[in-house]
């Protein structure tokens, strides 16, 4: 089948001093803190920390592959693997070598509700895809990637490390729907592979 062209997701306690007698200090009470995840980076006059919000809990089955071009599903990998919390792990999909590197499909995630979001972080063993997030807030996934119910909430990026956090745009309206479109491959390769796809929510 020819692929359509889509434009191009304990402690010691120190004793008292011998001249001085022992005192008590009533211990802390212990407070709960909520996760989040640090990212330092270096300025001149040295490092700060920047501080992100804690990834967004996904169900086991919020994944699945976005393949509106109905491609073969033997072309595919089990896509729960890439939001299982191991990077060992992967949903692959098959490069046809007939159009490679070109490709046109992807990941979706079904957020169950609409969410604000800030940033996608990917984590791939397949460096090099072209990759590119949309959003939908309608109630179900738009059928095609040009579909006007998409939106999209990223340029598109060339991953070129194992793991690529890529900021989203409008981040104030929120979205039930996210697709990570891939539309090339790395040069040669025979698979791309998503090990990990992570959504973070807006402040």
């Amino acid at each position: 089948m020819k692929k359509p062209n889509i434009p191009l997701a304990g402690a010691v306690t120190k004793p008292p001093a011998a001249t001085s007698p022992a005192t008590t200090t009533p211990a802390a009470s212990p407070t709960t803190t909520t996760p989040s995840a640090s990212t330092k980076t270096s300025t001149g006059a040295g490092s700060t920390t920047e501080t992100h919000p804690a990834a967004i809990v996904l169900d086991t089955n919020a994944a699945s592959t976005y393949n509106p071009y109905s491609y073969p599903a033997s072309s595919f990998g089990d896509p729960s693997l890439a939001i299982d919390g191991e990077t060992s792990t992967s949903w692959n999909a098959r490069v046809d070598p007939t159009v490679a590197p070109k490709m046109a499909e992807g990941l979706l995630i079904d957020l169950k509700t609409a969410q604000r979001l800030s940033a996608l972080v990917l984590t791939t063993s397949t460096p090099g895809m072209t990759v590119q997030v949309y959003g939908s807030a309608s109630h179900a996934a738009p059928s095609s990637i040009t579909d006007p119910g998409w939106v999209r909430l990223s340029g598109v990026r060339v991953d070129k490390k194992r793991s690529l956090r890529l900021p989203l745009a409008d981040s104030k309206r929120a979205f039930r729907f996210v697709a990570l479109w891939i539309s090339a491959a790395p040069p040669s390769a025979r698979h791309v592979s998503v090990n990990e796809l992570e959504l973070f929510p807006a402040r």
